[in-house]
């Protein structure tokens, strides 16, 4: 039996066994995990900073705002004592609402264009490109803003396009670099900086409008910005597209994504299959369950806080430790699951199906039930939602593992693609999500009320865990799979137990393959 294993045509590896060029420190796959995962953490900085600048921005005025007779007022408000700074710009409470959801008029339109881009040229270029004109545009800002609204206005839905692109590209990376039994722990690994990169901006960003240089709030857009120039100038040099065009990656690591993934190395970008894609049950299943996933987590992000004030009468966004909690756990959460996740696929507890479905279900059904024990609450405690809410985004970092990584499994070639139509399209529900609140709540913020509103988002997160439930796949596509001949090619029939179900060992995790 031949001892090569033929990856290209005119190119023979060594196979396991043989003596090749060891891994330098850490695997090159894990760097892309920890410089993807800064990538968000800089990226949701930038998106969430204007929100806490935009308090030292504005010049409050004040406000009859509507509350809610159902809980008494707290006799010592500490929370709320102290008066509002007064900004620099007189805008309107339409105009603060235009700026801060002008971003998201933006981030809808790029998500498709960016997964065909990152299928085409590269997600690396892409995914640094979306990260670094953002953070350019950052620190136009303060400049921008002294001349014109309109200009900051332009600049967020500027940003919120350049920011579009960033989960196709990241998942089309993923796509390539993650063996399947591992995709769990490193798309785990990258989705948590969205979680972290919220829980450092808010109180950074509030610390630098009060203390920061050229004059307080500038400073949260120049620093911010510049962090994120220096991360692109690093993932220029540590991250590439393609295991096969990385310079310092090992053989044995190149062949073990290679081939747990049997791809190789195509000259041209395979087309993406549209029509089967946009016809595809277990696509449309993961869509769904996005959709019922960001509708319940913007709209609890956004909306709570809201809640606090108008009903309990507590200032939530004064206080810079419960603001933060339900981020911190959602990312602790993000980071603790992914390891049982690919734990109980890799030694055959659970098929990969079962598996999402296990964590999927655990994740929305354990939201939802929080919520709607959230909805029957009428007490006056504010810890109460406080904690229901908290254990709400905590169980809602289960389903990661579940429907976020499906697309891994069921087409990993076009997983920039998928996600850019789950993305898009769940963006919208971000937007109805808020707007729905308002619309039950205006004019009459009651407990009744927003009972309706903590009970409809728990049906959301019921929708999409039964939805995933019932049709969600764990297997490869037969429109997503490689037609190519050459591809049989990528593994050679061995009688060593060094191959199980066509993947290779890591041989990171295995000192006897290097030494062999």
């Amino acid at each position: 039996m031949s001892d090569t294993v033929k990856v290209e045509s005119n190119e023979e590896t060594p196979l396991l066994g043989a003596k090749t060029r060891k891994s330098c420190g850490l695997a090159q796959r894990y760097v892309l995990a920890i410089m993807g995962f800064l990538g968000f953490v800089t990226a949701y900085s930038l998106r969430v900073n204007f929100n806490v600048a935009l308090v030292a921005m504005v010049n409050y005025t004040t406000v009859d705002n509507v509350t809610s007779d159902d809980c008494p007022v707290p006799k010592n408000l500490n929370s709320t004592a102290e008066p509002a700074k007064a900004g620099e710009f007189n805008w309107t409470e339409y105009t603060q609402g235009v700026l801060l959801s002008s971003f998201f008029y933006g981030y809808i339109c790029t998500n498709v264009p960016g997964g065909w881009l990152a299928s085409r040229y590269g997600g690396k270029w892409i995914f640094g490109i979306g990260v670094l004109v953002p953070a350019l545009l950052s620190m136009l800002t303060p400049v921008l803003a002294r001349i014109s609204v309109d200009l900051i206005i332009a600049v967020r839905v500027l940003e919120g396009m350049a920011q579009g692109v960033l989960f196709p590209a990241m998942w089309a990376l993923l796509g390539k670099w993650c063996p399947p039994l591992e995709s769990s722990k490193i798309a785990g690994i990258v989705t948590a900086g969205c979680s972290f990169g919220s829980i450092i901006s808010q109180p950074v960003s509030g610390l630098l409008c009060d203390y920061g240089f050229a004059g307080g709030w500038p400073s949260v857009f120049y620093v911010f910005g510049a962090v994120s120039c220096v991360w692109f100038i690093a993932w220029c040099f540590l991250v590439y597209s393609c295991p096969s065009s990385h310079p310092l990656i090992s053989t044995h690591e190149r062949l073990f994504i290679e081939s747990s993934l049997g791809t190789v190395k195509h000259e041209k970008p395979p087309p993406t299959p549209w029509l089967a894609m946009m016809t595809s049950l277990p696509v449309w299943t993961i869509i769904v369950a996005t959709i019922c996933d960001d509708f319940g987590f913007y709209t609890l992000m956004t909306c709570l806080p809201t809640y606090m004030k108008q009903v309990l009468h507590f200032d939530m966004t004064k206080n810079g430790f419960l603001s933060s909690l339900p981020w911190l756990v959602n990312f602790f959460v993000n980071l603790l699951i992914i390891y049982p996740a690919d734990y109980i696929r890799e030694h055959g507890i659970l098929r990969t199906r079962n598996a999402r479905k296990l964590f999927n279900t655990l994740g929305m059904g354990g939201a939802g039930s929080f919520l709607v024990v959230l909805g029957f609450y009428k007490g006056c405690d504010y810890l109460v939602p406080v904690v229901l809410l908290v254990g709400a985004l905590a169980m809602s970092g289960i389903s990661v593992p579940g429907y976020m990584v499906n697309h891994l499994d069921i087409a990993p070639r076009f997983s920039g693609s998928t996600m850019s139509l789950a993305n898009t399209l769940s963006t919208i529900s971000g937007m109805v999500g808020p707007y729905l609140v308002g619309y039950l709540t205006n004019g009459q913020p009651t407990q009744a009320q927003w009972q309706k509103v903590f009970f409809i988002t728990a049906g959301m997160y019921g929708l999409g865990a039964l939805t995933f439930l019932l049709f969600a796949k764990g297997e490869e596509q037969e429109w997503a799979r490689n037609k190519d001949k050459e591809a049989e090619t990528i593994l050679t029939e061995s009688s060593e137990e060094t191959l199980e179900k066509k993947h290779l060992r890591d041989p990171l995790k295995d000192d006897s393959i290097v030494n062999a």
